[in-house]
């Protein structure tokens, strides 16, 4: 099945940092300021890509609810005043926030250049040194991290620093990503390069090393999780109107445990990073919002979908969410039937232990039983860009 297809994306960048020191400047040489004596002037040029715009495929065994799904734009895209570009050294140690200009390449891909002057980079030229190794951190969508130079990104992630929670617009609203209203995803991004002496002394803004030359990205990775309920009924009994979720977290990790980003890079995670004491909300119950544009789910009437931080059973005491779905019999009148939201591939429901950043979590209603209760289907889908065909799942 392939579960998730992403559309082309606007990428939209700058900086937006909480870092005073600055001593890099943007890719145009009238800005930057005159070498000093003994210094290097560095020009880098690498590409910045929201994970999952591409494609994913995806397959779950004895599942096959939906089909192929487009996403908007607006889980894709990045705010031009909330991103935050930070460099650190080969000990994973900050240097400085960075200010690259963006030139849109192919969607979803943006080249990000940028020249700054570093002693680091200097005293790696003088010893002639034919690996420099650095990384660059991207955060998007938030306030961006507080972080001091000399803090290795370890240190950094482990601080656990968030973001606020999603809540719906209004009583009868709730939350969706959107570009117009500068409603986004949070999401972050890392990647180590590495140069030599001889091209950093070669490099000028008009001809930057181009790191992702070998196929290096920074990849984004969305610090949200999408839970969707689909109408797959097709007896014509009932119409799925809409659902409301009983129980999320009011706040998320900006970062993910950075023993979850192998050899310092932003992949797929495989468990939730949660807050320090976590407070998980079962009073402010969050409204599923039906997708805008045609379904382009096999067999779907209609996608209502909500989005929450990462959850761990158990995290501070939480208890697994509830989703409570309204329903419109063709003769009489509309009904309420809630469901836990767990695993319904098997026999018997199993609570879900873990909701994951940058997973959808779906649960496609196909029909209502004798008895009254909710027939389910459930996937799940990492929203990542995945070319090499079907995901297997743990």
């Amino acid at each position: 099945m392939n579960c998730l297809k992403k559309s082309a994306a606007r990428l939209l960048l700058t900086a937006a940092v909480a870092i005073p020191a600055l001593t890099g400047c943007v890719n145009d040489s009238s800005l930057c300021p005159d070498v000093p004596e003994g210094g290097v002037q560095a020009s880098f040029q690498f590409t910045v890509v929201t994970r999952g715009a591409v494609h994913s495929a995806s397959r779950a065994a004895n599942l096959d609810p939906v089909g192929d799904q487009s996403a908007s734009d607006a889980e894709n895209a990045l705010d031009l005043d909330r991103t935050q570009f930070l460099i650190f050294d080969r000990d994973k140690k900050l240097l400085e926030a960075l200010y690259p200009n963006i030139v849109e390449d192919n969607m979803p891909l943006y080249t990000a250049t940028v020249t700054l002057t570093l002693p680091y980079f200097a005293d790696a030229v003088a010893a002639n040194a034919d690996n420099i190794p650095f990384y660059i951190m991207v955060l998007s969508n938030c306030r961006g991290i507080v972080a001091e130079k000399g803090q290795t990104i370890d240190q950094i992630a482990a601080e656990l620093q968030t973001f606020s929670a999603p809540q719906n617009i209004n009583a009868t609203t709730g939350w969706s990503p959107s570009i117009e209203d500068n409603r986004l995803i949070p999401m972050s991004g890392l990647q180590g390069f590495s140069v030599s002496a001889a091209q950093l002394l070669a490099s000028t803004p008009e001809n930057p090393v181009r790191l992702s030359d070998g196929g290096k990205n920074v990849d984004m990775l969305r610090a949200l999780v999408k839970i969707e309920i689909i109408d797959g009924i097709t007896d014509g009994n009932y119409s799925l109107t809409g659902a409301t979720l009983d129980g999320h977290f009011t706040s998320g990790t900006i970062l993910p445990a950075i023993a979850q980003w192998k050899d310092y890079a932003s992949v797929d995670v495989k468990a939730p990073t949660m807050p320090e004491n976590p407070v998980f909300d079962t009073a402010n119950a969050l409204i599923f919002t039906k997708d805008t544009a045609e379904p382009d789910l096999a067999d779907a009437k209609a996608v209502y979908s909500v989005y929450v931080p990462e959850f761990l059973l158990g995290a501070n005491g939480a208890t697994a969410a509830t989703v409570n779905a309204r329903l419109k019999p063709a003769v009489g009148d509309e009904i309420t039937r809630s469901f836990t939201v767990a695993d319904y591939s098997g026999n018997f429901p199993n609570e879900l232990e873990q909701l994951r950043r940058n997973h959808i979590y779906r649960f496609e209603v196909t029909g209502v039983s004798v008895d009254m209760n909710l027939q389910l289907n459930y996937t799940v889908c990492p929203m990542d860009d995945v070319t090499s065909g079907d995901i297997t799942f743990e």
